[in-house]
């Protein structure tokens, strides 16, 4: 396992002893009696070095007068500078993912990646995630500020039945983090198939790992307005204003991450007279998703996009320039893949590397 604070921080005798235990708890047991030394030294300002030296019985060369041969291993480890980070996780929670090879494996490599890192933070409150679940709508949960924000009519049977999904303001207000107020504000809508609430940034542990475990599948895919209130929950304004601000991102070190999953590109678009998404212009809800994703990284926020499963070349073209260079798009194919492209970019964004 990963140390919760930085290893250049503690002595060399105590990381010696804990890689010994490593060692000793996933080797071979004759494997791991051959070793008779194993010493960790700096490198540089940053790094770490582990060398072990070892021996094993000869077979042939006993005739030579050999009974042991020695050997060593070494490797070097770069660590980076301390960092603070704040990541959305933006995940497809439509009726496609409601398969035993799909959500549930989603789940799990979700709630490793966010473990691993809480792990690896240096500090309190290094790591922070939100988790946005997303179908064709997004639920901002039945919160007390609502009214603050958002347009819930007084007395009416559709508030009596609301769950907390919303729907999207006119262009370009629907992507864009600004101006929820008077005639402005996000609209309502009645969705059976509303996701479950979006899990505002946090670095509690049970509580992030709650979040992803009550995903549920159900409804379509409308990807903008997944991304829109991914950026909106790093936020330091409202609808959710747990986020630091834009403009100590370079004073702080700071880095904000939006990470989106999906495993099928837009199915159904916004109507152009209300607040739903029931219509059916696909290349308007490509064109937003696009639209999106500039308003993301306008505002820095480092873009990470993931296919998920089988899906035509022109949703992975579309995934692939949303995300921050083509180094930052992934395409799993299957749970394997996509285990290792959260892996991936858990181990860049951690900031451990293996550089010998």
């Amino acid at each position: 396992s990963v140390a919760n604070t930085n290893p250049l921080k503690r002595g060399k005798k105590v990381l010696e002893k804990e890689i010994d235990a490593f060692l000793k708890s996933n080797m071979p047991e004759f494997n791991y009696n051959r070793i008779n030394k194993l010493k960790v030294s700096k490198v540089g300002s940053g790094g770490l070095s582990v060398k072990i030296d070892a021996e094993f019985p000869t077979s042939l060369m006993k005739i030579a007068g050999y009974k042991k041969y020695e050997y060593g291993v070494s490797s070097e480890i770069q660590i980076r500078e301390e960092q603070q980070f704040e990541i959305a996780l933006v995940l497809d929670s439509t009726g496609s993912m409601n398969t035993t090879t799909k959500m549930p494996v989603l789940k799990q490599v979700a709630a490793s990646f966010v473990s691993d890192l809480l792990d690896v933070a240096q500090n309190p409150g290094d790591m922070k995630f939100s988790i946005v679940p997303f179908n064709q709508y997004v639920n901002v949960g039945q919160i007390k500020s609502h009214r603050k924000w958002a347009f819930v009519p007084k007395q009416n049977a559709l508030f009596n039945l609301w769950n907390g999904c919303v729907g999207s303001r006119s262009y370009p207000l629907n992507i864009q983090d600004k101006k929820f107020k008077g005639k402005t504000k996000v609209p309502i809508v009645d969705s059976s198939n509303c996701p479950s609430p979006i899990t505002t940034l946090s670095n509690n542990k049970n509580v992030l790992l709650n979040g992803i475990n009550n995903m549920v599948p159900t409804g379509v895919t409308y990807i903008p307005s997944g991304i829109a209130w991914g950026i909106r929950s790093l936020s330091s304004q409202r609808p959710f204003t747990q986020g630091k601000r834009y403009s100590v991102m370079k004073k702080t070190g700071l880095r904000k991450v939006l990470i989106l999953m999906t495993d099928g590109g837009n199915t159904v678009s916004k109507n152009e007279h209300d607040q739903y998404h029931d219509s059916y212009d696909y290349a308007q809800s490509d064109a937003w998703t696009l639209s999106a994703c500039e308003e993301a990284k306008k505002s820095q926020i480092e873009m990470y996009t993931i296919s998920f499963g089988y899906m035509s070349s022109t949703t992975k073209q579309l995934l692939e320039s949303c995300a921050s260079g083509n180094q930052n798009y992934y395409d799993a194919s299957n749970a394997a893949a996509l285990k290792d492209a959260f892996e991936q970019i858990a181990g860049g964004l951690a900031g451990l590397y293996l550089s010998k």
